[in-house]
């Protein structure tokens, strides 16, 4: 399982999942995929979104780092004004005019 982690095989952890009498639709709702979705990475489909591996990930209990990326620290909304956040304007993480947000 965590060579197959690793590689972001996630046709075969689904595989081994399946082994373990998880059914495609048990996956599905851990993981939240639909499950047709479940089916084609079963069949091959290539998951590259790190939302999509994130939400894998969370979805079975797996930390992060078993599957080389790092759990995103920033908020979706800032705290002080309300502002829908990303990691360009996030004070935290980027250098963008951060003037309207009070010091943390």
């Amino acid at each position: 399982m965590r060579l197959a982690l690793g590689r972001h095989d996630f046709a075969e952890v689904f595989r081994l999942l399946r082994e373990l009498s998880y059914s495609q639709n048990e996956i599905g709702r851990l993981t939240g995929l639909a499950q047709p979705e479940v089916s084609s990475v079963i069949h091959g489909r290539r998951i590259s979104s790190y939302r999509v591996i994130a939400r894998i990930a969370n979805g079975l209990g797996i930390p992060h780092g078993h599957l080389g990326i790092s759990r995103c620290t920033c908020p979706p909304v800032c705290p002080h004004c309300g502002h829908r956040t990303t990691p360009e304007t996030d004070p935290r993480t980027s250098r963008a005019d951060t003037s309207r947000h009070p010091e943390p």
